[in-house]
């Protein structure tokens, strides 16, 4: 790779403006470096009389050629090539000032490489950031001495040239310092290890709802069908009033059948109480009369008994909580099933249903912040003071843990609402908690 080059004829002077003002567009509009590198390596030569250019990049304080004038690419095995950067390394500088050279200042001492040079004048203009550190330079060299008009003019067009490779260059690579580069890493890990260790609460969401604090459940007192529902769903019921009827015909034919028998064995034991007198066969028929008496007698009070379990009253005031009359009437119940409760609209509680993946955030008297659907933006303060010791399914799929929180002092909620709860657990390191997820994942993967 021979630098000699045919050196081209100056321009006259009327058209200088014109070329300088062509070079810094096509320099402006290039659109990366290997672009910008090739503009300055050949359109230099069409404003300064030299016979060769070559463009150096810096990279960690060294210059590497990056183009070179008349050349398509560079061979970066090539003797001149490797040459030529340790050459410029010898004579960088910093000022951002054209420095002039020699043959002589470019060779190491006795050593009489860069012999294919057929140039002995050159001049090196360093590419220079506005906190002093250079990225790039441009070496031009020709045989005849440099004017004080060419240093002006390549000492222009060396600052066109820097600010449109700035442009191409993210601001990050020219803003540090170099006696703090050394700094930065080692000061990121240490803010990085202090950002980890910080101590933050663990906390997990869950969905929840607002349930009533100890209310009275309402359930079936026998087996049969539901014939009304006495009361609206969230209706103000009184202590003792109606709450269900149950289907009766039945019960009341087996009291009436009942009542009869007792007549029957009533009249029977009186008329062998007069025939005993006179009749022994009679005193004995008389106790056994008797007994079959007592035996209607408890048939009837039973039958009387579920006659008055088809109508369930309410055992206190509240509200009657359930879904609707039309799911209940008409249908078969079984004795002991739910059908409402009774709640105190003023006592409720929120119901936490905690996924088990997120079992290990709940402890005694856990701070617990409810955000509910209907009003999100506030949330409301609570405090967990039970859980359970089983999973339980949950609606959708999977198991949790369900769990009590009181609320604070208050307007209670309506009973129903429902929102996300974020129960509060015990203080983590911060890089625990962020990768808290991905390593119970990672551990589930391979089987840890």
């Amino acid at each position: 790779m021979n630098m000699k080059a045919e050196v081209k004829p100056a321009r006259p002077a009327a058209n200088a403006a014109e070329i300088l003002l062509a070079i810094e567009a096509a320099a402006r509009g290039a659109g990366d470096l290997v672009e910008l590198s090739h503009v300055i390596a050949n359109e230099t030569r069409k404003l300064i009389k030299c016979g060769q250019v070559g463009v150096f990049s810096c990279r960690d304080g060294n210059p590497v050629l990056v183009a070179l004038s008349s050349l398509s690419s560079i061979e970066r095995t090539s003797p001149l090539v490797q040459d030529l950067e340790g050459a410029l390394a010898r004579v960088w500088s910093q000022s951002g000032q054209p420095v002039l050279l020699s043959l002589g200042d470019l060779r190491d001492g006795d050593d009489q490489r860069l012999v294919d040079l057929a140039y002995g004048c050159f001049v090196l203009v360093p590419f220079v950031w506005r906190d002093g550190l250079p990225f790039g330079a441009i070496l031009l060299g020709r045989n005849e001495d440099w004017s004080e008009r060419d240093l002006k003019l390549i000492s222009h067009l060396s600052g066109a040239y820097a600010h449109a490779w700035a442009a191409l260059t993210r601001p990050s690579r020219m803003r540090v310092d170099a006696r703090w580069r050394r700094y930065i890493l080692p000061g990121a890990l240490v803010l990085g290890l202090l950002l980890a260790l910080i101590p933050v609460p663990l906390t997990a969401l869950a969905p929840c709802e607002i349930v009533p604090l100890d209310p009275e459940t309402i359930t079936a007192p026998i087996d049969g069908i539901i014939q009304t529902v006495l009361v609206e769903p969230n209706q103000r019921v009184e202590d003792g009033q109606g709450l269900v009827a149950f289907v009766d015909t039945t019960i009341r034919g087996r009291l009436d059948i009942a009542e009869r028998a007792v007549e029957v064995s009533a009249a029977r034991e009186r008329r062998l109480q007069q025939a005993a007198f006179d009749d022994r066969n009679a005193r004995r028929e008389l106790m056994i009369a008797a007994a079959e008496l007592r035996l209607a007698i408890a048939d009837r009070d039973a039958a009387a008994d579920q006659l008055s379990r088809t109508r369930v009253m309410a055992g206190r005031a509240g509200l009657a909580v359930f879904a609707s009359r039309k799911e209940w009437e008409g249908r078969p119940v079984s004795t002991g099933e739910r059908i409402m409760q009774i709640a105190a609209p003023e006592h409720v509680q929120v119901r936490i249903d905690m996924p088990v993946k997120d079992a290990p955030v709940v402890r005694d008297q856990a701070r617990v912040r409810v955000y509910l659907d209907s009003d999100p933006l506030n949330p409301i303060a609570a405090r967990l003071e039970r859980a359970t010791y089983h999973a339980t399914p949950i609606a959708g799929g999977g198991l949790a843990f369900v769990l009590y929180a009181h609320l604070g002092d208050v307007v209670p909620p309506r009973i129903g609402y429902r929102g996300t709860a974020q129960v509060f657990g015990d203080d983590v390191p911060l890089i625990y908690y962020v990768f808290r997820r991905p390593l119970t994942a990672l551990r589930q993967l391979v089987g840890l």
